[in-house]
């Protein structure tokens, strides 16, 4: 499967389980690992035969922007189904969701969730 890599796209998002840390957008860094048909593109350097990436990530940027969250798993779920459903060329999605700021003595904190076409939409 031809991939497309996303690394540290920031997003500013209210995220986190304890009241304090809902009261101001914090920042995350989303990494993605899209599985697609490339085969095309690669013959025709054509941008209508692959995925937008600027496109997507605007589209993703907005979507997480305008969503709370308590857990960087349902960011990473969120950010799956919202690609796997807005993107029906995508066959594979990774979305992997950084957290910077979520403990202290701890450079971050990270989840990665794999998701792909056929086990969500079937």
């Amino acid at each position: 499967m031809d991939c497309i890599k996303i690394n540290q796209l920031q997003i500013k998002a209210i995220v986190g389980a304890h009241p304090w840390e809902r009261h101001r957008p914090q920042n995350l860094l989303i990494d993605l690992t899209l599985g697609v048909d490339l085969n095309q593109a690669s013959q025709s350097d054509l941008l209508s035969e692959t995925i937008d990436y600027d496109t997507l990530c605007t589209f993703i940027t907005q979507k997480i922007s305008q969503t709370s969250f308590q857990l960087i798993e349902k960011v990473a779920g969120f950010i799956n189904d919202q690609l796997l459903a807005h993107y029906p060329t995508l066959q594979q999605v990774t979305a992997s969701v950084t957290k910077p700021a979520a403990i202290s003595n701890a450079q971050s904190v990270q989840v990665t969730l794999h998701r792909k076409r056929a086990e969500t939409f079937a």
